[in-house]
């Protein structure tokens, strides 16, 4: 009995350590991946066809000329379409079998008895089949519509008017109001690896209505980002770190490392661009209702 208890006290990270399904996340990825390339195949084959049986006049060329641009995006799009499709279809499969939710998961890969095994084998395929999905819409020309997959693919509640700037979005688990902006390099991010080979906490992050994310912004998981509140750039939301505003201090900037609340003013140089601001957001306030004789100054 003696040995029996060392030996389970004394479990090394080997014992517990990294064994991704590898094989089933190559399948996968591959099989979402190439998935689009069949719709676009019989399209260029049915355009072929179409070349070859249309009579050579300058007249046909011109409209061929014409037609390519169309051509071209529609076979980006609907590459796009099937991939996302496709990929929900895998989503939904896991999602059968283990349904993401807010918790902390050992992280352990190899006791199949053990009761985080299913839960943990099916986070690390949901994270890695819909990265691919997500990646090729975020280099979209269309800024939209990556909300629209994030919504559409994982378990996001995601509002209107939403600008990713090249951003790295919530994969799962995200709340993020209306009109928020997600400025280059800006992380929301539901998930935290307490060390190389400890636990994985998932908490849900909530980002308000009318947030600005800055550059290179980190928003870790169980985060809360209240209305209207703009986080600087390079800043850190730990994870559950509180972005509560502190009385007396003006504004609704959150900067540094951890995030704080900050003096709003501080951060301008006496001047144009300051009183402009000053002006700007008195507009603002004014607009929508909020403004008060405190913040004439």
């Amino acid at each position: 009995m003696d040995d029996e208890e060392t030996n389970e006290d004394s479990s090394t990270d080997e014992d517990v350590g990294v064994k991704l399904p590898i094989i089933r996340i190559a399948t996968v990825s591959t099989t979402i991946i190439v998935s689009g390339l069949v719709p676009d195949s019989l399209i260029v084959m049915g355009v072929l066809w179409l070349v070859s049986t249309t009579p050579q006049t300058w007249i046909a060329l011109v409209a061929w000329v014409v037609l390519a641009p169309l051509i071209f995006w529609s076979l980006y799009f609907v590459y796009l379409g099937t991939t996302v499709l496709v990929t929900r279809a895998f989503l939904a499969y896991f999602d059968l079998r283990s349904k993401p939710s807010s918790t902390v998961l050992r992280r352990q890969f190899k006791d199949k008895g053990h009761p985080d095994y299913r839960t943990m084998h099916y986070y690390h395929m949901r994270g890695a089949v819909v990265k691919y999905p997500v990646w090729i819409v975020l280099k979209c020309p269309i800024p939209s519509l990556i909300a629209r997959v994030s919504k559409y693919l994982c378990h996001n509640v995601i509002g209107k008017r939403i600008l990713h700037e090249n951003s790295y979005p919530g994969l799962e688990l995200t709340e993020i109001g209306d009109d928020v902006v997600l400025e280059a390099g800006s992380t929301v991010s539901t998930h935290v690896v307490e060390s190389l080979y400890g636990n994985i906490v998932r908490q849900r992050v909530e980002v308000g209505r009318g947030v600005v994310l800055g550059i290179n912004s980190v928003i870790g998981p169980g985060a809360v980002v209240a209305d209207g509140s703009h986080v600087g750039d390079n800043s850190i939301a730990y994870q559950k770190w509180p972005l509560v505003k502190q009385e007396g201090i003006e504004g609704d900037f959150f900067n540094g490392m951890p995030a704080r609340h900050r003096d709003e003013w501080s951060m301008f140089a006496d001047g144009q661009l300051k009183d402009r601001y000053r002006s700007l957001k008195k507009k603002n306030l004014e607009a929508t209702g909020r403004f008060h004789a405190a913040e004439t100054e």
